[in-house]
């Protein structure tokens, strides 16, 4: 939810019942929440509303319907003015949704839902804008299944061929009806479409932002022609305009002679048909992505064992603080290069950007193994490998969706375990290899190996489609919900302190005596195998509870734990603290796109608020450590590392919490 809890009426949870009065009364009981939207304006001569939407059945009759509430909010600026101020921007308001359903249901329109019940209300005084308006709209649930979403129309491809033909007549007969009308969906979109097998109808629905027009605003171009808008079929040339180019050219569902031509649609029956959550295809992207997270994330979650190494050998007369911008300037440019590398994924360079991290990502690991000096660690550690991991990171985050619908966070989860794999196994293979054939060998075979299972990614993971819009590098306007960027400052803080802890574990249990070199090396391993099961778990609850009720109790007990740190003194400790700090920041790292997710309202400008959030993160992952190395530094001691890090991670837990009511208000049992 976009805007806080407190803005809507407090009988909204799933079981109450609500009254409308029109057109006769009825009662409805609340179910399952579907969506909401912001309408908050900065202007105030336009009224600024907020709409959700839940399942909801007669208390009567048991029939079943979706109920939508409008309600009058303060404008942008105005969240905290007295009562007064606000009550004078009370309106009266109409949503177009119910002049639409008023206009189609009274005129017997059969290819959208009817209107069953409404009820137009004021606020009490306590409300967000007293005497503002109020409005309960409730329609038919329709018989049958949504075609897609508003990027692809995956169900409709799935279906046979001769089904499919069915749905097209039907749009045709469908369409002419209700536009006759003067009313056209939100949007030409595979969601503003359900298919009834059984009758053979076609519904269309979505009618929240609907105005009326006249019939010959939409008479522009031929009926066939709006079948490639609602993703139905294919247009016969690529970047074909119907209002110039229409001569009576066939709309395309498939054929294999059109497609031998590199400027016709391709063929949707020779391509494997659009499934989601099943097959094998499916699956192996997550196991490319599973490599791509081992290669990004995992490699920089093996900087602690060479922190440890240059601060002893290689670089030992060099400060932490020093020592600590190399792995910073990794992390840093793993998050800032996301919010270039984001665009050129949408512009269908998926395979181009692995095949360039393939390449460099060993290239840099190489010129690692050689340097000798810190200004060549920086040029090939930090920069290198840090560009390169950038360049896997988007990838592995951007192609799931494009598979999975109902599992999801599960596959989001099973590829994210790859970084904390990959945690465990190059710092076993840096380890166990250097004292065998040196250093600069065992960073060698690193990159052999991320070569090696880069390629894996490469040759199996595919992307299935491009979105219709390329997404833009910045939204201000999300900086303006308050929900987003106290989460935004939040994750800055977070990771500020986080990897202090994974960077400075093993120098604090090897220079405090509390484990030897040997055991000390296979701390960050364990830390990292632990954090495998705690990057799955958190993802698959989330599902259930929501995603911020997870993140929430992760980084606070990651605060906690780094409390804990401060006093442990023994190996059983260390060993213990090592594993429950890698269960638990599992679900810290891994569960904040997640929650972006949610927090999004347009799921199409999920990967610009990403890239916001990657950018002010990665500023913290930039300067944290070094900060740690420059306590550290002056104090000779690891309380004032160990202080910063938990005070970091104890803000950014209050800043969740903050977010979550921001979110949800006070109500705990909520799934946020």
């Amino acid at each position: 939810m976009a805007f806080p809890r407190s803005w809507l009426p407090s009988r909204l949870n799933e079981g109450d019942e609500v009254s409308l009065d029109k057109p006769t009364l009825s009662r409805w009981v609340i179910g399952k929440p579907v969506n909401t939207h912001s309408y908050q304006s900065d202007e105030r001569r336009f009224s600024s509303y907020v709409c959700a939407q839940f399942e909801c059945h007669n208390t009567t009759n048991g029939q079943e319907g979706f109920i939508r509430i409008y309600v009058q909010v303060p404008h942008i600026g105005y969240e905290h003015a007295d009562k007064d101020t606000l009550a004078g921007d009370a309106t009266e308001f109409t949503p177009p949704e119910l002049n639409a359903y008023k206009f189609l249901t009274p005129n017997h329109s059969k290819n959208t839902p009817a209107l069953l019940a409404y009820k137009m209300d004021t606020q009490p005084t306590e409300g967000p804008v007293p005497r503002g308006h109020v409005t309960w709209i409730v329609w038919e649930k329709v018989p049958g299944k949504c075609l897609g979403d508003p990027e692809s129309a995956f169900a409709y491809w799935d279906m046979p061929s001769d089904e499919r033909k069915r749905v097209r007549e039907a749009f045709l007969q469908g369409f002419p009806k209700i536009t006759k009308m003067g009313y056209f969906p939100d949007k030409p979109s595979p969601s503003s479409l359900i298919w009834d097998k059984n009758t053979g109808r076609l519904y269309f629905v979505g009618f929240r932002d609907s105005m009326p027009f006249k019939v010959n605003e939409r008479s522009g171009k031929p009926l066939e022609a709006w079948l490639p808008d609602f993703d139905l079929a294919k247009p016969p040339q690529k970047n074909f305009k119907w209002r110039k180019d229409y001569k009576e050219q066939k709309i395309l569902d498939s054929s294999a002679q059109e497609n031998a031509n590199s400027n016709i649609s391709h063929s949707t029956d020779k391509e494997p048909e659009l499934t989601f959550d099943t097959g094998l295809q499916t699956w192996l992207q997550v196991l490319g992505s599973f490599f791509l997270f081992f290669n990004s994330w995992g490699i920089i979650n093996t900087w602690g064992a060479y922190q440890t190494y240059y601060e002893r050998e290689l670089l030992a007369g060099t400060s932490s603080s020093t020592i600590a911008w190399i792995g910073s300037l990794q992390s840093f440019l793993l998050m800032m290069v996301g919010v270039i590398t984001g665009p050129l994924f949408d512009a269908g360079y998926f395979r181009s950007l692995i095949i360039f991290a393939a390449f460099l990502l060993p290239f840099g690991l190489m010129m690692t193994s050689l340097a000798t000096k810190y200004w060549q660690l920086i040029l090939s550690q930090g920069i290198c490998v840090g560009l390169a991991a950038g360049c896997l990171f988007v990838p592995s985050v951007a192609i799931l969706p494009q598979y999975f619908r109902r599992k999801r966070g599960l596959a989001n989860g099973l590829a994210a375990s790859g970084s904390s794999i990959g945690g465990v196994i190059y710092p076993i293979m840096f380890d166990q290899l250097q004292k065998k054939v040196g250093v600069a060998w065992a960073t060698r075979a690193l990159g052999f190996v991320c070569f090696g299972t880069i390629c894996i990614s490469i040759s199996i993971m595919r992307s299935r489609f491009q979105p219709k819009e390329k997404r833009k590098l910045y939204q201000l306007s999300a900086l303006k919900e308050p929900a987003f960027t106290v989460f935004a400052i939040a994750m800055f803080m977070g990771f500020l302190g986080f990897y202090n802890f994974l960077f400075y574990v093993q120098s604090y249990a090897i220079e405090t005596g509390i484990v030897d070199a040997n055991l000390g090396f296979y701390l960050l391993s364990m830390l990292n195998a632990a954090s495998t099961f705690g990057r799955i778990a958190p993802n698959f609850l989330a599902d259930h509870v929501g995603p911020l009720n997870m993140l929430t109790p992760a980084v606070t007990i990651t605060a906690t734990l780094a409390f804990v740190w401060i006093g442990v003194h023994t190996v059983p400790g260390i060993i213990i603290l090592a594993v429950f700090y890698g269960f638990f920041s599992g679900g810290f790292v891994s569960l904040p796109p997640v929650v972006m997710a949610s927090m999004t309202p347009d799921v199409r400008d999920l990967g610009t608020r990403l890239g916001m959030v990657f950018a002010i993160t990665s500023i913290g992952l930039l300067i944290g450590t070094p900060i740690g190395g420059a306590i550290l530094a002056d104090t000779n001691q690891f309380l004032g590392v160990q202080l910063f890090t938990a005070c970091c991670l104890t803000t950014s837990a209050v800043l969740m919490t903050c977010v979550r009511f921001l979110r949800s208000g006070l109500k705990f049992h909520v799934k946020a």
